[in-house]
């Protein structure tokens, strides 16, 4: 727009919200000096109060677009015509309707008066931020809204931005691709999609209702519906993510951009062991960093927090690297499931080697509804060092056997359950407890401790509390007893029952000390023997240098015999030989 346009623009708004100036006291001499300001090129137009104490005002219009000036009796106002050189048009009411129809234009205005506002319907397309409906999205759920909502991403691409979907449903027959520069290692710019908040409610089954909502119908993108793969950052945000398609292509696909995908719902048509489609897959299978789909995950420092995954067979894969993830706060709900044996909603899979492990992940204060699981949380194999703390399983199912599993080479883990789904935190047959080095802070019922939900032939269903060892030393009860044990994947237990007898080896001694298998002393020179007293009257020791070997003969040493000593008050005497 030009100087004189914007001028010109900025004075028929002050016409139109302060008609007073042009009409107080309904005098026609109130047109005050029209003079042409060659400065503005431009009509000056004063308008000057005559009575009432009323305002004065003065505009400026074009000339080439002032198409007539006439005298309106009916409102005691002038009226001004302009032609369609102007983006701007009044109705009867007087009410302005701009449109900036050539390139780089601005619209600009300037409300006046007391109480003037300005009402505008405006789409922001190129800037901070890039409204999908600036690009022809129509969000009513039956236009296929692809080239629009992709339009969008690939202009806020250049810079970086934010995509903004408004309120509605947007129908999307492809793919959404984030562009990179296409180099061996891809960058590509920050991004945000963001809506006006998912729909997300404890009803938990039937179709989304209103909000931001992602209609993804599309088959051609097998990889996912919205596919990332430069290194960057890319936020998502209150959106619905749907899927009517009834297919198995992933919503979110990754693998060398950093994620934040917060407050957001993601929902197929499918449900239950049916499910085949998952939420969002982090990384490819391959260790070749590249940007092909297989590349490993470069996405570090990845957050996923405070979403709803329900109709979903997996809301988390993560696959080779999967390292630096923090999975917090989301609620996975009881229309998800698989039907593969020994699955659960969050696995991560490592490379295949402990030199290629997933590690340092962040699992926590999550709700899971197991009732299509076998498990809340899976680490298949080589996941080392994850912290999975305060998770929730609920509603087990026929198959569901504990809230973790820890599969070959994951260890290392630090793991507290909150409520269990099937009262185990920890499958007791997950391979990774054979190395011994997991350090479970289990809870059953809600209680809080160091320990590993046991389930074995030998005992029942407790928490065997950690004491500290490397070896998995710990000690659980089972109401009646106590029991310590050695390692918790083994039946190595010392008992102490609530008579106060000793058991080793023994789950139930039958005198004050039951042992399963020889007790030895320790041989010593008399000399060295504690000097036998009342004190210790009933005791036992081993002598190497005794010089009898008699039954009940007093011990002295010196000599060559090995006998049992029993301390009788007074003296050591020949108990054994």
């Amino acid at each position: 727009m030009t100087r004189a346009n914007k001028i010109l623009f900025a004075a028929i708004v002050a016409v139109a919200l302060t008609p007073r100036a042009f009409a107080q006291n309904g005098a026609a001499s109130q047109i005050g000096n029209n003079t042409f300001d060659s400065l503005n090129r431009a009509l000056r137009v004063d308008a000057v109060a005559t009575g009432g104490g009323g305002n004065s005002s003065a505009a400026f219009l074009n000339l080439d677009q002032l198409l007539s000036s006439v005298y309106d009796s009916t409102n005691s106002a002038l009226k001004v015509n302009i032609v369609s050189g102007l983006p701007c048009a009044a109705n009867a009411s007087g009410a302005i309707t701009c449109t900036a129809t050539g390139t780089n234009q601005n619209v600009t205005m300037t409300p006046s008066g007391t109480g003037a506002s300005v009402i505008a319907n405006l789409q922001d397309k190129g800037g901070q931020v890039f409204n999908v409906k600036a690009y022809g999205a129509v969000g009513d759920g039956v236009t296929n809204d692809s080239p629009a909502v992709q339009a969008a991403i690939n202009a806020a691409a250049v810079a970086g931005g934010v995509v903004y979907f408004p309120p509605g449903t947007y129908l999307l027959s492809t793919a959404l691709t984030i562009p990179n520069d296409g180099t061996s290692v891809p960058l590509q710019k920050p991004l945000r999609f963001t809506g006006s908040l998912a729909d997300m409610n404890g009803e938990w089954n039937g179709n989304l209702n209103g909000s931001t909502i992602l209609n993804f119908t599309q088959s051609t993108n097998t990889v996912a519906d919205i596919d990332t793969r430069g290194v960057g950052y890319m936020e998502i945000d209150h959106l619905s993510l749907e899927d009517t398609a009834n297919d198995s292509i992933p919503f979110i696909h990754t693998t060398s951009t950093t994620l934040h995908i917060h407050d957001c719902n993601f929902a197929s048509s499918q449900s239950g062991t049916a499910n085949t489609k998952d939420a969002i897959i982090l990384g490819g299978s391959s260790i070749t960093i590249d940007g092909s789909v297989t590349s490993p995950f470069q996405g570090y420092g990845t957050v996923i927090r405070d979403n709803f995954f329900n109709r979903v067979r997996h809301a988390v894969v993560g696959n080779t690297y999967a390292n630096g993830i923090q999975i917090v706060d989301n609620t996975i709900g009881g229309e998800s499931g698989s039907s593969t044996v020994g699955d659960a909603p969050i696995v991560f899979i490592g490379y295949g080697n402990n030199s290629n492990v997933d590690s340092g992940n962040y699992i926590a204060g999550n709700l899971i509804e197991e009732s299509n699981y076998y498990y809340g949380i899976r680490l298949s194999q080589y996941a080392e060092d994850f912290s999975i703390l305060g998770n929730s399983g609920f509603d087990g199912g026929a198959h569901t056997t504990a809230d973790v599993y820890l599969g070959t080479g994951s260890d290392t883990e630090t793991i507290s359950c909150g409520q269990t789904a099937e009262g185990t935190c920890v499958d007791p047959t997950s391979p990774g407890l054979t190395l011994n080095d997991v350090n479970i802070l289990s809870s059953i019922g809600g209680q809080v401790g160091n320990g590993f939900a046991l389930k074995s032939a030998q005992v029942p269903i407790n928490d065997c509390f950690w004491m500290g060892g490397l070896s998995g030393e710990c000690v659980y009860g089972d109401g009646s007893s106590v029991y310590f044990r050695y390692q918790y994947n083994n039946a190595t237990d010392m008992t102490l029952s609530s008579a106060g007898w000793l058991g080793i080896l023994n789950t139930s001694p039958k005198t004050p000390l039951d042992v399963t298998g020889a007790v030895r002393s320790e041989p010593v020179a008399f000399a060295s023997a504690q000097t036998c007293s009342s004190t210790i009257e009933g005791a036992t020791q081993a002598i190497n240098d005794s010089t009898v070997n008699t039954w009940g003969a007093t011990i002295a040493g010196g000599g060559a015999n090995h006998v049992l000593g029993y301390c009788n008050g007074t003296n050591w005497t020949v108990a054994a030989k």
